[in-house]
């Protein structure tokens, strides 16, 4: 008897990359437009990505946060043809004019609770989440464009949605939250505790969100090998990792290690990062693998 491991590369939050790239563009976009009424010429007219909203006279002005968040949600004409997070992220990053401390948090606390929200696989729900963390992310960067400042408490912000989606995995024991929302959770929330991983460390790739991971990872413990025998299943087909050590350790470090694709299925220790496993124990841990045996 011999057994041939198939082996493909992810965490939950490589997966849900993966899904995200094969869903054509024109999915969202055509949600998108269902969502938006019908646009006039005037319109058009705005700077794209200015952030602008039109008022009733056809001028356009600085959007107020429950406007932007209106616009982010699809319900709302006011945008033109700019992107449905641009207003927000213009309120954060206070590109037309200063806005409040309490005029912030609020817009920002209603990202938060769109992101907290278990959605699922494209649907319109799961593009205005895309929406609102796209607007974290921008706000948080130090260079977005080189329009407005910085809103360091968006970066805050998407640790919160991570942290709280952890603390609810654990909310019955355990002390893994991926390894415990894929126990007793649902596919939606584990794809969400993913994601907010990951966006996590896409706001600051180089600073704050590689950091954020590395401290994870430093901070937990290696699951055991994947390997599951006499398993027969075709792995272009599948949509998770079939073991049962769905980790912390894992998905933190995913991101940052080198993978290869199909034709050279290794991976390799990231240039920079000392604490970060060789290639070979990262593979052997958390390949996305099938055991089938012959």
């Amino acid at each position: 008897m011999t057994a041939t491991t198939v082996s493909r590369y992810a965490g939950a939050p490589g997966a849900i990359v993966l899904l995200w790239l094969l869903v054509p563009a024109s999915v969202f976009g055509q949600e998108r437009e269902a969502a938006v009424r019908p646009i006039s010429e005037r319109q058009l007219e705005a700077p794209p990505s200015s952030g602008l909203v039109m008022d009733e006279g056809g001028g356009w002005r600085a959007p107020t946060p429950a406007e932007a968040l209106l616009a982010l949600r699809g319900e709302s004409n006011l945008l033109g043809a700019q992107p449905p997070d641009a207003p927000a992220l213009s309120v954060l990053r206070q590109v037309h004019g200063a806005r409040s401390p309490g005029e912030l948090a609020a817009l920002t606390d209603a990202l938060v609770d769109i992101l907290l929200a278990d959605t699922e696989f494209a649907t319109e729900e799961q593009r205005i989440q895309f929406e609102a963390s796209s607007a974290l992310r921008g706000a948080s960067r130090e260079r977005e464009g080189g329009k407005g400042t910085p809103y360091p408490a968006a970066f805050d912000a998407l640790v919160r949605v991570y942290e709280t989606r952890a603390a609810r995995a654990l909310a019955d024991g355990g002390d893994d939250p991926f390894l415990e929302i894929h126990r007793r959770g649902t596919r939606a929330a584990a794809e969400g505790l993913g994601m907010a991983l990951l966006r996590i460390y896409r706001a600051d790739p180089e600073g704050r969100g590689r950091d954020y991971l590395l401290d994870l990872f430093a901070a937990s413990e290696p699951p055991p090998p994947c390997h599951l025998e006499g398993l027969v299943e075709d792995p272009e087909t599948a949509m998770l990792p079939p073991c049962p050590n769905h980790s912390v350790w894992c998905e933190a470090i995913t991101p940052l290690m080198d993978t290869r694709g199909p034709g050279d299925p290794r991976s390799k220790k990231p240039r920079g990062i000392p604490a970060a496993p060789e290639g070979e124990l990262f593979d052997r841990l958390c390949a996305w693998g099938r055991t089938i045996v012959s």
